[in-house]
């Protein structure tokens, strides 16, 4: 069995999240370009709640540092797609904000 066939639609699955959240960042409101970032934060807090609920559950006990513990690095891990999506937001709303401007100094010549 290929693994070429699985890590092709990753790739693909990849650059179509990537193009959707450049596509959502670069319209007039800011809301659209947060929904993909606010929805892999969501996610990570989904997991590490599930963790320290899972430790809890089989160890009996909840202790706040070992529960700290265990979600610590699978919350920081499950975030760096939260992280890039949000630096491609501020890259794209930059970008479009240099871009009214020019729009504005061209309207400012024209008069």
């Amino acid at each position: 069995m290929s693994i070429l066939p699985t890590v092709l639609i990753l790739l693909l699955l990849l650059g179509g999240i990537i193009a959707l959240q450049i596509f959502l960042s670069s319209k007039s409101r800011r809301w659209p370009g947060l929904i993909l970032p606010g929805l892999s934060l969501f996610n990570s807090l989904l997991i590490s709640f599930s963790l320290v609920s899972y430790n809890a559950l089989f160890s009996g006990t909840v202790h706040l540092s070992a529960a700290l513990g265990s979600c610590v690095i699978p919350f920081l891990l499950m975030n760096i797609p939260t992280l890039i999506l949000v630096a491609i937001f501020f890259a794209c709303r930059e970008n479009c904000k240099k871009k009214r401007e020019f729009e504005k100094m061209s309207v400012q010549d024209l008069e």
